[in-house]
């Protein structure tokens, strides 16, 4: 999520202005007091020059004072007719309701003096007013008329050839490119103003340029040189002793780390700009810093204490009118409501937030406000709201090249679309965050960001080595007027030698022993110095090794007392300075105590060993870091402990990074296992792991899957499928597959599954992701698709069969009877006694066919439409048979036709009676009909498999080959005549067909031409 971190120089335009303005400083003091002296005794025309020069001292100090003394002149001017200072008196009003900020009436003043300086020949003040103009324009966020004018003051300061002024013309024209969003424009001015102001040699110009140009550079992403620029203009402002430029640039470079991800290193620079803002008692520029450091604050999850910074600055802010400073503060505490959970709180603020940025026209803050809305209401759950704002915000930070907001947005949308099931967005969306995220924070950003700061410090031990040496000369110099003091003391006292001692003996005797003297110090003198020297080197080797050591050392007494303490240790205690640091008694310390410090030290002095331990610590700016430390005792010649080492290292980015790696590594690991898809990775075609859904697709656990020495697509793929398998885990083309394969689960139950696959580096070797969905039901459904419209299309041709017979071949039948009857009723009396009972014999024969039919065709409509009654029973095949013989004897008889049954007594089949009964009479009706006179039908039975086979064999006229395999095709009807010119339904067969089926089992002809034929079926012979 983004906060919003005030930017000092450009975003809050007011923490510069007026930085003083509560107190007249000593040089407004002395020409206040001079002009209003020189007031009471001016004439009439000189009164309007001094009350404008009264007017120009108090302007930003009492800017109603200014409005007041502006008037008194103007009103002078009109009556003495002096266009000069009335002209200059408008400006001066306009400049006054400039700092009100009332800018309509700046604006009609400063027009009004436009007017009357055009007829005063003075272009200086002319570019002035166009200079202001734009300002009014620019705070109006009239942006064209505001460039315009710029542009004007711009054209009047070349042709007055003044060109020492064009650079701040320019930094203006970036100025107001950079609040209208065009950046790189706003980049182009700046370095034009720079450019300019480099030829002027204005060092705090220059300086402030720098800042501008870190801002701009800042948005555009492009973090080493904005902390480059920003560094750059620190030099400056410490080289004028400008504290305020300082403060301003610290603010910035601690930006620059807080982007780049070092929150300690940032939090060092907004605390140290803080300090120099409560040194100038600059509240505005302070507001700045105490937001800033709320959101360190925020980001270590400490809300309680970032909301207190926060208000603190919301205060200020309030209290100067800064309507920037307000929403973008406002912005923050409504995100640390919501990391405390008063989710109605934070949105308020946060909606404020972003309809006062909206208001204002700034729009790289709408962008920000639009991204954390969205944030936020994606963790309240609300993905529709969240895609809608981040997308507005999207647009924004696109068009201004917003790389921060971008990067933040990108990862936003990624989150929403995995929420909601769009996992190709989510994909894409968390690609793209990769590739920005990469670029800009790749090795060789962190190592320029490095060399940056590195060199920055190095020119500033440069300088104060400088200074040093400097400090070292003057030394020297008193050092040697020292050493000739000491030369004129010591030649008087070899003067007093002579003079006392004359004797010329003693006097040798003396200088002899003086020259052993001199020898023997002087010896002892260069052993000394060498001495120094070594131990001066050793002692700089080891203080240089200690001052920037990587981890915090102290050394302490066993009282407590510091005895020395590099800087190391002084950052990490969080304490000001060396001096002050030494004062504190370590067994005394608060923070030491409730870190549980103090216990360790304690326990080093009384078991004399030495001490590690990792353990959170709280600094005096309520910073909580974790840090790992050894207590290291120093023991004398009899073992005594005299002194301690303690040796701390900050291992909180450490503990954070693997925190993060932690629940990163959840995080994913939790979206993965509970994927609803399987998820697996193939290396060489061997599975080198697999989410818990896996498990359900294959039956196999996880283990069984990512331990198996042999291929996946051996392991658990159908034989039918496994080249294509083996294909989609060797393809090396860097594109996403599809493919249908079934699975064959552990219990040999089988499962159709949609295969993605996608290449990708895993481990440093090139493997395929692969997501397997269960797609077994989309499958048995188009399944059922299909043998649905099969049985539409059996169900029409049914109907079509159906209504075919009742058309045709229940006619023939009925105009028989109804031919026969009436013939039978007109001849009656003409007829004798046989012609009457043949055409009796006919209606008798074509009603029976025509029931016959009629039967038939109703059981077979009943099977089509599965309504027939299915009631299966063990039965005897043998007693049915007997039963259906006993019924068709008489029809056979009449063709001297034999019937045989050779099916053994016993013989139990399951099956519904009628049904059987049906089928055998059918086909033996069959047999009769296509046997000739004399001829055999006979009946068998035998096993085929499980099941009992029953046929009926005839020495009939036999069926063509060709007409064999449609015997059973309902739309195909058999119409031969029987032997004896016998007509049939052609619905035998089918309906044979359908009980067969019904009761399990098959049906088949087999026959030849000449050697008749012989139908089987089967059926079940078990219970």
């Amino acid at each position: 999520m983004l906060k919003k971190i005030i930017v000092t120089s450009l975003i809050c335009l007011f923490a510069i202005f007026g930085a003083n303005a509560d107190t007249l400083r000593e040089n407004h003091v002395i020409n206040i007091t001079r002009l209003e002296e020189k007031l009471k005794t001016s004439s009439l025309n000189e009164k309007p020059l001094i009350y404008n020069q009264l007017a120009r001292e108090y302007l930003g100090v009492s800017d109603e004072k200014s409005l007041r003394y502006a008037r008194n002149s103007l009103n002078l001017s009109v009556i003495s007719d002096n266009r000069a200072e009335e002209a200059h008196a408008y400006y001066i009003i306009g400049l006054a309701y400039y700092n009100l900020d009332d800018f309509d009436k700046a604006g009609m003043n400063f027009e009004t003096a436009l007017t009357l300086e055009y007829n005063n020949n003075n272009p200086e003040r002319l570019s002035d007013i166009f200079l202001h103009l734009g300002e009014v324009y620019e705070q109006k966020r009239n942006y064209d008329s505001a460039l315009a004018y710029f542009q004007k003051s711009i054209e009047t300061e070349q042709k007055s050839g003044n060109p020492n002024r064009l650079g701040n013309r320019y930094k203006e024209l970036g100025d107001v490119y950079y609040k209208s969003g065009n950046l790189k424009t706003s980049l182009e001015y700046y370095f034009t103003a720079l450019e300019l102001e480099e030829k002027e040699d204005s060092i705090e110009n220059i300086a402030d340029l720098h800042n501008y140009i870190g801002i701009v550079m800042l948005d555009l992403g492009n973090y080493e040189k904005a902390l480059e620029h920003y560094l750059t203009s620190l030099k400056m402002m410490e080289q004028l002793g400008n504290k305020q430029g300082q403060a301003r640039s610290l603010n910035n470079i601690g930006i620059v780390y807080y982007d780049w991800g070092n929150k300690e290193k940032a939090l060092e620079y907004y605390q140290k700009s803080m300090l120099i803002e409560e040194e100038l008692n600059n509240e505005r520029g302070l507001s700045g810093s105490l937001n800033n450091i709320g959101i360190i604050y925020a980001d270590w999850g400490q809300h309680d204490l970032a909301i207190d910074f926060y208000s603190k600055s919301l205060d200020i802010s309030k209290k100067y009118g800064d309507k920037i400073g307000i929403a973008q503060t406002m912005n923050n505490i409504g995100e640390s409501y919501f990391g405390m959970g008063k989710h109605d709180k934070a949105l308020e603020n946060l909606l404020i937030s972003l309809e006062a940025e909206k208001q204002l026209g700034n729009l790289p803050g709408t962008a920000v406000s639009y991204n954390t809305v969205g944030d936020i209401y994606f963790k309240l759950n609300k993905p529709d709201l969240a895609l809608k704002y981040s997308d507005s915000s999207m647009a924004i930070a696109d068009s201004l090249g917003l790389t921060a907001v971008k990067l933040s947005n990108f990862k936003l949308l990624s989150n929403i679309y995995a929420a909601t099931g769009n996992n190709k967005k989510a994909f894409d969306y968390l690609g793209l965050y990769t590739q920005l995220k990469d670029t800009i924070y790749n090795r060789d950003f962190l190592d320029q960001m490095t060399k940056i700061q590195m060199k920055y410090e190095i020119d500033k031990k440069e300088q104060e080595k400088d200074v040093l040496i400097r400090e070292f000369k003057e030394r020297e110099k008193i050092i040697k007027k020292q050493k000739i003091y000491v030369f004129i003391i010591f030649f008087s006292l070899i003067v007093i030698i002579f003079i006392v001692f004359y004797d010329k003996r003693l006097k040798q005797k003396a200088n002899l022993g003086l020259k052993m003297l001199n020898n023997r110090m002087y010896t002892q003198k260069n052993e000394l110095s060498q001495t120094l020297t070594l131990l001066g080197q050793s002692e700089e080797k080891y203080r240089k090794l200690v001052k920037n050591s990587p981890t915090g050392i102290l050394y302490m007494n066993t009282s407590g007392k510091i005895l020395e303490v590099n800087d190391k240790m002084l950052e990490i205690l969080g304490s000001p300075g060396e001096e002050k640091t030494k004062q504190i008694n370590c067994l005394q310390f608060g923070p030491l105590k409730e870190a549980g410090l103090v216990d360790d030290i304690l326990k080093c002095i009384e078991t004399g060993e030495l001490v590690y331990n990792e353990k959170p610590y709280t600094t005096k700016w309520k910073k909580k870091i974790e840090v790992r430390y050894f207590i290291t005792p120093i023991k004398d010649k009899e073992q005594k402990i005299t002194n301690l080492i303690l040796n701390v290292e900050d291992i909180t980015l450490r503990k954070d990074a693997e925190t993060a790696l932690i629940r990163s590594e959840m995080k994913y690991k939790n979206l993965i296992e509970n994927s609803l898809q399987g998820i697996f990775v193939l290396q060489n075609n061997r599975l080198t792991f697999a989410n818990n859904r896996m498990t359900g697709l294959t039956q196999y656990t996880v283990e069984e899957l990512e331990n198996s020495r042999i291929a996946w697509y051996d392991l658990f793929v159908h034989p039918d499928d496994r080249e294509k398998a083996r294909l989609m885990g060797e393809s090396e083309i860097h594109e996403k597959l599809s493919e249908e394969i079934r699975f064959v689960r552990k219990n040999g139950t089988i499962r159709w599954i949609q295969i993605l696959a996608s290449p990708f580096d895993y481990e440093g070797k090139m493997s395929q992701i692969i997501v397997a969905m269960d797609i077994s039901g989309h499958k048995e459904s188009e399944s059922i698709l299909v043998e649905s419209e099969k049985k539409l299309k059996e169900a029409n041709a049914t109907k079509d069969k159906f209504f075919s017979i009742i058309a045709h071949d229940l006619r023939n039948p009925f105009n028989a009877i109804i031919g026969f009857s009436n013939l039978l009723i007109s001849s009656y009396e003409t007829m004798d006694e046989q012609e009457r009972k043949n055409i009796i014999k006919n209606i008798s024969e074509a009603s029976e066919r025509t029931y016959k039919l009629l039967q038939n065709l109703l059981e077979w409509a009943r099977t089509q439409t599965a309504n027939l009654e299915f009631h299966p029973k063990m039965l005897d095949a043998c007693v049915v048979v007997n039963e259906i013989i006993a019924e068709l004897k008489p029809h056979a008889d009449n063709k001297k036709i034999t019937l045989i049954s050779e099916i053994p007594f016993n013989t139990q089949v399951k099956s519904d009676e009628n049904m059987l009964k049906t089928i055998i009479r059918n086909l033996i009706s069959n047999g009769i009909k296509f046997t000739h006179p004399g001829g055999k039908v006979s009946v068998i039975s035998g096993k085929k498999d499980h099941d009992t086979m029953i046929c009926i064999e005839d020495n009939g006229v036999g069926i063509d080959e060709k007409d064999k395999n449609r015997l059973f095709n309902p739309d195909f009807q058999l119409r031969k005549a029987g032997t004896a010119g016998e007509a049939g339904t052609g619905l035998g067969l089918v309906l044979c067909k359908e009980f067969v089926k019904k009761s399990g089992g098959t049906i088949w002809a087999e026959s030849g031409a000449i050697k008749g034929s012989r139908f089987c079926f089967t059926i079940s012979g078990e219970e």
